[in-house]
């Protein structure tokens, strides 16, 4: 496991891609996503649109691209370059890139018309709707708030603030969360264990909480755990 202090630098997480110790990433669209996506998509007179869906700690996960081919406006951000070019690059996507701020935030955007994505490689706890042009319709969280270091520096309910600001009215999250068999405790992880009771209290206040499936994993060194995902809605007096 990590230090605590590691996983909230961008440095540990780019020492991880460069020495293809990525674990997380899949070569798979995520099934509950496959499953459950049109639970993301905005309704207008009962009518399904096209909606525009962030994808927070992206990495290079194709399922940006699969968002992307069901015709959703795919928003990703990233913390770590060498990624952001790793998705492009190994799917075939002429791209383009706009350094938006003297800080360095970049953005990345498909030039295919048919994909429409863009990638900002920023730190997560600077995004606001300005820099990505507007609020969104859903966000699909598949593990970022088990990655962040959620227990440190108060970094889950400021997460959780975020996210709520990023959406529109009604808008949702559907979120991946790890559920450890033997609790490690605050400095566990990646990824983090985050059950029921923590995910409440992180978002309960701002959103109607639905669970979705449990997906029981193995992961490296024989220690279980299941993934858990809910499906998370803004509440109409927010």
């Amino acid at each position: 496991m990590a230090d605590r202090c590691d996983i909230i630098n961008v440095e540990y997480w780019s020492k991880r891609w460069a020495s293809n110790d990525a674990s997380w990433h899949k070569s798979f669209i995520q099934p509950c996503l496959e499953q459950h996506y049109q639970k993301l998509l905005p309704k207008n007179d009962g009518e399904q649109t096209k909606a525009r869906i962030f994808v927070p700690l992206c990495g290079k996960s194709l399922d940006m691209l699969w968002l992307a081919e069901k015709g959703c406006q795919v928003v990703g951000l990233e913390g770590v370059e060498e990624a952001i070019l790793e998705f492009f690059k190994e799917n075939n996507v002429a791209y383009d890139v706009k350094t938006l701020d003297p800080d360095g935030i970049k953005c990345y955007s498909s030039l295919d018309k048919s994909k429409d994505i863009s990638i900002y490689r920023m730190d997560v706890f600077k995004v606001t709707p300005i820099i990505l042009g507007g609020t969104l319709d859903a966000i699909w969280d598949r593990g970022s708030l088990s990655a962040i270091g959620l227990y440190v520096e108060n970094r889950g309910s400021r997460y959780a603030d975020i996210l709520s600001s990023l959406l529109r009215p009604s808008g949702c999250i559907m979120i991946e969360n790890h559920v450890w068999f033997n609790d490690p405790g605050p400095n566990g992880g990646p990824p983090s264990h985050v059950p029921a009771s923590v995910l409440k209290d992180l978002f309960g206040k701002n959103f109607d909480i639905t669970p979705l499936e449990v997906d029981q994993s193995i992961i490296p060194k024989n220690d279980r755990y299941n993934r858990v995902y809910n499906l998370m809605r803004l509440k109409t007096n927010h």
